[in-house]
């Protein structure tokens, strides 16, 4: 993909060369390459999308323990499950929701009503709100580093439920870097509606739209740039700006931005559209730096053996060569992977827009208590070893008046939860520690 660029600062695999004159020499394992088929019918991409998958299922499967399934609402682990369930009938599957959604479209009824349709065993549990906070610094001791991901917690408790019944267990994680399914993958698509627009007025018009409060500004802002300006992970939306940091972190901040980061990645992807490049960049930081990330550590906390199908090498050389036109359009994710789905789980489900998993955190943050609770934290002696106090309360009084910061707000507090655990406690937290 063109000309020679520097090793991208993500975390690859590097093969390390012991030489018999005592050398040593590390290079990189492997690199992902696109040869995108634009040729192959939508049709002939299904047909090789399910035969991968459909293969990888069955080697996950082999084990001299029993593989169950986690099931959630979404087509990945429910395109999974069930093609599990096609060799092995009699799988157990896993689902936690939280009590907040109980008698709503969540994540157990979904998950409940299609294993009743696949005549296979479900197991879930409800994640209460006690629970959930009483296990976050147990969750962040296990991750090892500093982790905001709200849900990881609700990994932690799906983990624990499997490891009751089973000793390994199917995952799908990265099926929404490999095919597609990011809404924030449909951006350069929407960007093209105003292409015929000079990038110098879109910057102005995106400018004074954020001055005025009004909607908009985002989308004219990406409008007149390139991902590579803009868009450094699926996390976009939660970064801090280099205004915000400079203002939050005490001396302010000479970290490099995330475009500096993510620049090596981009210039391996030069010659894609935008899209591919966008996922690109979450193969080499997102889907390891947090997908990933998560999955292992939670599962190794219950000593349970998470397996990822999707992540199989030959459904990489699947994906690999599905154009994006049948990935992602204007009006759609994941369009070959959820044709191969239908094959084998209502459409219902194979239709089914991403949501994420739902955590109620921007509710809780809400309320009084949690308000105080994450104030005192904020507020104390180990806090303002590297925060201004006072710019991290204006967060907390901001998100209180009703603007969203609840996930820069927890980004803030999981790492202080985190630095509390490793570096003044020195010790594994307790449940009640929270």
């Amino acid at each position: 993909m063109g000309q020679s660029v520097p090793e991208p600062p993500a975390r690859h695999v590097r093969l390390l060369t012991d030489r018999a004159d005592g050398t040593l020499e590390t290079e990189r394992y492997w690199r992902p390459d696109y040869d995108l088929d634009a040729q192959r019918s939508l049709e002939d991409t299904v047909e090789a999308v399910d035969a991968a998958m459909q293969d990888s299922v069955r080697y996950h499967n082999v084990a001299d323990v029993e593989v169950g399934s986690f099931l959630s609402s979404g087509i990945d682990s429910s395109y999974m499950a069930a093609s599990l369930a096609n060799s092995n009938p009699d799988i157990k599957t896993f689902t936690v929701g939280f009590a907040e959604y109980d008698g709503e479209r969540d994540e157990i009824s979904w998950a409940r009503e299609l294993s009743e349709k696949l005549s296979i065993e479900n197991h879930s549990k409800t994640i209460t709100e006690t629970e959930y906070w009483d296990v976050l610094p147990r969750v962040q001791w296990h991750m090892d580093e500093p982790s905001a991901d709200p849900s990881a917690v609700a990994l932690y408790f799906v983990d624990q439920e499997a490891a009751k019944r089973v000793k390994a267990v199917l995952s799908g994680e990265g099926a929404d870097e490999f095919f597609g399914g990011y809404k924030i993958y449909q951006v350069p698509f929407a960007n093209r509606k105003l292409s015929w627009a000079p990038k110098g007025m879109l910057r102005g018009a995106s400018k004074a739209l954020r001055g005025l409060g009004v909607r908009g500004a985002n989308y004219l802002e990406r409008a007149s740039e390139t991902p590579e300006d803009w868009y450094y992970t699926n996390a976009n939306g939660v970064a801090f700006s280099v205004e915000e940091r400079a203002r939050l972190l005490k001396g302010g901040c000479n970290a490099p931005t995330p475009q500096a980061l993510t620049a090596p990645v981009y210039a391996e992807a030069a010659g894609l559209d935008e899209t591919t490049r966008m996922q690109y960049v979450d193969l080499h930081f997102w889907l390891v730096g947090d997908i990933l990330l998560k999955t292992d550590k939670m599962s190794m906390a219950h000593s349970l053996e998470s397996r990822v199908p999707f992540l199989d090498k030959e459904v990489w050389n699947v994906s690999r060569t599905v154009p994006t036109a049948q990935k992602t359009d204007a009006e759609r994710t994941k369009i070959a992977l959820r044709e191969a789905a239908m094959r084998h789980i209502p459409r219902d489900w194979a239709e089914k827009e991403k949501l994420g998993f739902p955590v109620p955190v921007v509710k809780w943050l809400r309320e009084d208590r949690y308000y105080e609770m994450i104030k005192d934290v904020f507020t104390d002696e180990i806090a303002r070893e590297f925060f201004n106090a006072d710019e991290l309360v204006a967060l907390l009084d901001e998100r209180k008046a009703g603007k969203d910061l609840s996930r820069k707000i927890w980004i803030v507090y999981m790492f202080l939860v985190w630095y509390r655990i490793y570096f003044v406690d020195r010790k594994a937290p307790t449940k009640s520690q929270a």
